[in-house]
């Protein structure tokens, strides 16, 4: 697992060593609400540095109990490929926190739709290694289901207006009781992935 961590760090401090000394304040409000849209097709090669949350929340199925509401301050870019394609890129500041790229599409409404690779990589012998590969394992989860899981991937949607990017995705899963590494339950929950990040500069 160290071995997958640092790979997909390195992929994302690759893309994110383009930062650039301006910042603001990260966001107080966890939301993921966006007031302004955008009408606009980027030009290709416009580059967004990004600074934020990754958020994790999770609750039960029966009942509504919070298990986890989690955030983790990160960095990130948004790099527009030409057309309605983007590249998403994103690593947490704290030590071994996740990194990911992604590629996605923004509509001209500014509606953001993109998921993680699928698979994240292929290891040695051959074997597909997917996130939901990561879910299960961490999470003790034995069953995933929902509108952000497909092919072993998460799949987000969101919004981008030029100076804040949101996104989430979401999905069901069982998990077992007395996970080492997670939250102990025994049962069905509901379950966020989401990005809260603002623009630093472009």
């Amino acid at each position: 697992m160290k071995a997958i961590v640092k790979t997909l760090s390195l992929a994302g401090a690759i893309l994110l060593m383009m930062a650039c000394s301006k910042s603001e304040s990260f966001p107080e409000n966890g939301g993921l609400a966006i007031e302004k849209s955008a009408a606009t097709e980027y030009v290709a090669g416009t580059i967004y540095q990004l600074e934020g949350y990754s958020l994790y929340k999770t609750w039960t199925i029966v009942g509504g109990t919070l298990l986890q509401d989690v955030r983790h301050e990160n960095i990130g870019v948004i790099e527009f490929l030409g057309g309605r394609d983007f590249r998403f890129s994103f690593q947490e500041t704290r030590p071994g926190g996740n990194a990911m790229v992604y590629t996605g599409k923004i509509s001209a409404s500014g509606v953001l739709n993109f998921h993680m690779p699928s698979p994240i990589f292929t290891l040695p012998d051959g074997t597909p290694f997917y996130i939901t590969d990561v879910i299960k394992s961490h999470g003790c989860v034995t069953d995933l289901w929902g509108p952000g899981i497909n092919e072993g991937s998460l799949y987000f949607k969101g919004r981008f207006d030029g100076t804040r990017l949101t996104a989430e995705a979401k999905f069901m899963a069982t998990v077992i009781d007395n996970c080492p590494d997670m939250f102990s339950y025994n049962g069905d929950v509901h379950w966020i992935f989401a990005y809260d990040m603002n623009v630093v500069c472009n």
